[in-house]
């Protein structure tokens, strides 16, 4: 993919994002606490995301929302698609 080119979070993606985050929302909140956040990503190479609370969208707990989970993973795919594939 050269850097000229965008990606963006199509709806396949989003409802792919939407399936992992709802299997890992135990207590069915709408918000991933830290416990839950740490399971989801044990799934993964490791948690791209280590300040996730501090830079999307959270709760009064700052437990990581759906709406906060899907702004990050469309954020990557706009703007770091390049850096974090190389890396990750």
């Amino acid at each position: 993919m050269s850097t000229s080119q965008a990606v963006e979070l199509s709806l396949v993606g989003t409802k792919f994002f939407t399936e992992i985050f709802e299997k890992f929302d135990k207590d069915k909140d709408r918000a991933l606490n830290e416990e839950e956040l740490e399971n989801l990503f044990q799934t993964s190479p490791g948690n791209p995301f280590p300040d996730l609370e501090n830079t999307t969208v959270t709760n009064k707990l700052k437990w990581v929302t759906l709406k906060g989970f899907l702004a990050q993973w469309a954020y990557v795919l706009l703007f770091l698609h390049l850096a974090f594939y190389s890396t990750w």
